[in-house]
Formats: structure tokens, C-alpha cells, sequence
């Protein structure tokens, strides 16, 4: 917008001048800022390795889920709010969800689940005597129970993680444990031990 003044001088002899000011309209400009969706997730803090039917879950209400799971397999929900999730064996997961809302906004979330597998692994000779007995068979101490069972020979006596067993006449005995800690993880170990067959 451009704004003339006439002032006339009254002198001798008489003159007029032009004054031009510029004016610029500031226009207000409103600008909307949207918050961002929401995508705090909820799951559980610790689960056990290599079990499924776990769940996690964001709030609903957005246009898009995209879910990933490191250490771990999406089963069903993938695209929704909520996912249903199998542990793998590793000692944790990494759940991560991206989220955008009907305005185009994006949010990421992630939480990392501690994976629990009890230790099982069997202490034991690799090779015993045929017909042997009092042979000594153990695992990690920690956890609440063991469960042994003896393949090829006879189970004699369990003092809490550790076991002594009888050989048979066969080529070998298969020793298992399943082991459940305080988590309800439960983790299972075999082992195989050589029979020594008496000289002909």
C-alpha cells in the first residue's frame, strides 16, 4: 500500500511537493502444532527364552503401527496397536514401534525385555565303567528345582542339583535334567556318557 501527501507551500512563487511513504501489511499467520501420538509400550520387563503368547501394545487411535522385534518373532498383531511376540535364546529382546497419527506425525518407542534361561548344562565324567555306581552327575546350583532322569543305568540318589547313577550293560547312559528357576524358566540339558565294556 503506497500513501501520497500534497503539501502545498504557500511562498513565492508557489510550489508543491509529493511525499511517498510505503506501507506493508503485516498479516497475522496462525500456525497449528499438533502433539505427537502417543507411543509409550507396554510389555512385560522379563520374560522366559524361547516362549511365545507374550503381548506389547501402544495406545490406540493412530493411522499406522510398524513393530520390529530383535532377538525375538512377531506371531499375529503386526500393522495394530497390540502384538503377540515369541522370546528367543539370547539374554534380552529389543521391541521398537513407529507410530503415525492421521496428521502425519511420528513417534518411536522402544523398551528391551530381559530374556531368563536357567543354566542346565551337566557336570559329569565322559566316560564310566561298566556296571559302575556311585557316579556323580550335577548342575549349576541356583535354581528350585531339578528334575534328572537316567537312560542306560539307574538313578540312585538326587541331593538337590546333583545325583549319583549306577551304569548299565549298554554302550553308553544318557543323563537329562530340566531345571526351573525362581522365574518359571525352565531350560532342559542332556548328556551322553561312554560305558567302558570289560575286555574280552
Amino acid at each position: 500500500r503506497v500513501l501520497v501527501f500534497f503539501f502545498f507551500l504557500f511562498n513565492d512563487p508557489p510550489t508543491t511537493e509529493i511525499y511517498t511513504l510505503s506501507l506493508h501489511d503485516a498479516l497475522p499467520i496462525s500456525i497449528t502444532v499438533n502433539n505427537l501420538p502417543d507411543c509409550t509400550l507396554t510389555a512385560e520387563d522379563l520374560v522366559c527364552a524361547g516362549t511365545s503368547g507374550h503381548a506389547a501394545s501402544v495406545p490406540a487411535g493412530a493411522v499406522t503401527y510398524a513393530w520390529t522385534v530383535t532377538g525375538g518373532t512377531i506371531d499375529t498383531g503386526q500393522g495394530t496397536s497390540a502384538i503377540s511376540y515369541t522370546a528367543g535364546t539370547g539374554t534380552s529382546l529389543t521391541i521398537d514401534i513407529t507410530v503415525t497419527d492421521a496428521n502425519g506425525c511420528v513417534s518411536t518407542c522402544q523398551k528391551v525385555v530381559t530374556v531368563d534361561a536357567p543354566d542346565c548344562t551337566i557336570s559329569a565324567d565322559n566316560s564310566v565303567c561298566f556296571l559302575s555306581t556311585g557316579n556323580l552327575a550335577t548342575a549349576p546350583s541356583g535354581a528350585v528345582t531339578y528334575v534328572w532322569a537316567v537312560t542306560g543305568g539307574t538313578l540312585d540318589s538326587q541331593i538337590g542339583n546333583s545325583i549319583t547313577y549306577s551304569a548299565g550293560s549298554g554302550t553308553d547312559v544318557t543323563l537329562d535334567v530340566t531345571v526351573t528357576n525362581s522365574n518359571g524358566c525352565v531350560s532342559t540339558c542332556q548328556k551322553i556318557v561312554n560305558v567302558i565294556q570289560p575286555s574280552l
